[in-house]
């Protein structure tokens, strides 16, 4: 295997991270901030998103959209090899049949879906005009401290307590590891 450096840009330092990771505090948004932080950078994996959650108003579009825009500029200028961008199944909505395939249409419902697919719609122009680019749709992501609210479930199921169940229980649901979406998105650019 052949070691790679690794450089986060965030605006959150997590407190945990290895030394070995470079890091670079700064917004999406920044033009100036990204073209320092992707300096000799070959592949970009792009994960940055607001969620509903956040009540974050006005800055949702700002941060999940026109920050998309502005890594794909600052990505091409600084010529990276290959841009991963993370996207969402959101983007689909409610389908009327399953399973999702590269046929389904999207139709998100609501704002986050709504932003994603605005999102690949800009990695798509992108890819138009040479960009080497991937969009990822993964199913809800969990893996270690990344529970959420499914923390409580899977504590119930453990515990082997009755599990409370909408309808005739049939629903399925699927999960992504983030190991194993990390390393299809890693995987993506090195093909």
């Amino acid at each position: 295997k052949q070691k790679r450096r690794v450089r986060v840009i965030d605006i959150y330092k997590s407190p945990d991270l290895p030394k070995s990771v470079e890091f670079y505090c700064c917004e999406i948004n920044d033009e100036n901030g990204l073209k320092k932080a992707l300096k000799n950078v070959s592949y970009v994996h792009h994960n940055v998103a607001l969620v509903p959650l956040t009540k974050a108003g006005n800055r949702f579009w700002e941060v999940n959209v026109v920050g998309t825009k502005q890594l794909l500029k600052s990505a091409v200028e600084m010529n990276i090899k290959f841009f991963s961008h993370m996207s969402s199944s959101a983007v689909f909505g409610l389908p009327n049949k399953m399973p999702i395939t590269n046929e389904t249409q999207t139709r998100p419902i609501e704002i986050y879906g709504k932003a994603k697919l605005a999102g690949e719609k800009l990695v798509l122009e992108y890819i138009k005009e040479g960009l080497n680019a991937a969009i990822i749709r993964p199913r809800t992501v969990i893996g270690i401290q990344r529970l959420g609210i499914f923390q409580i479930l899977f504590e119930w199921i453990h515990e082997k307590r009755n599990i409370p169940i909408i309808g005739k229980g049939k629903g399925l649901f699927q999960f992504i590891h983030v190991e194993d979406i990390a390393e299809v998105s890693i995987l993506l650019c090195l093909k």
